[in-house]
């Protein structure tokens, strides 16, 4: 996880050997997933209906099929697993351009794309896949790159404010000795 968000490794290495770190990620995602999917308001909230249930339906299945994968099982990926898979993608599509993003939609998000990248590197193995998860991961990102600007960017407003407002009495004093210099030099 590269970013503070959980972004995605560039190169994920494959999920095989129970002793690896990447499988004590893959259950820390997995926790991490449960711990957020548990807050049924926030998750109703953002994800109700047949969504909720798109959801979920494809967090058992990815985490089904990769706990497999360490057990060193054959797992067959099935037509109906791939579209339930690219329809919560695209969800997360519609959801990343049009919904305003809270940290609970973020932390879900970014999650599950950790998730759907880990089943596609370990068992989807779909070129499309992984460039479709890359943009939704970039996207992401970059949206939170732009909220940390505008927040930065609040902070520098309401410093230059309080300074445009500070008036110190020196100030009037120095605008008036120049006054007096100018019309001096005029004079002269």
């Amino acid at each position: 996880m590269n970013s503070r968000y959980g972004g995605l490794e560039e190169n994920p290495p494959q999920v095989r050997n129970k002793d690896d770190r990447q499988v004590r990620q893959f259950f820390e995602t997995v926790d991490k997933l449960k711990k957020i999917m548990s807050f049924s308001s926030h998750f109703a909230l953002n994800f109700g209906g047949n969504y909720g249930n798109l959801i979920r339906e494809c967090n058992e299945f990815m985490v089904s099929d990769l706990e497999k994968c360490i057990n060193d099982e054959n797992v067959a990926v099935t037509q109906e697993h791939m579209n339930a898979v690219w329809e919560l993608l695209n969800l997360f599509q519609s959801t990343l351009i049009y919904t305003p993003l809270n940290p609970y939609i973020i932390d879900l998000v970014s999650t599950i794309l950790i998730l759907i990248n880990n089943w596609n590197n370990n068992i989807a193995k779909s070129k499309e896949l992984a460039e479709r998860v890359s943009v939704l991961d970039r996207l992401l990102k970059q949206h939170l790159s732009i909220l940390e600007a505008i927040n930065l960017l609040k902070k520098l407003i309401d410093r230059a404010d309080r300074l445009i407002r500070y008036d110190p009495k020196i100030f009037d004093f120095s605008e008036h000795y120049m006054r007096v210099i100018n019309e001096q030099l005029k004079k002269d």
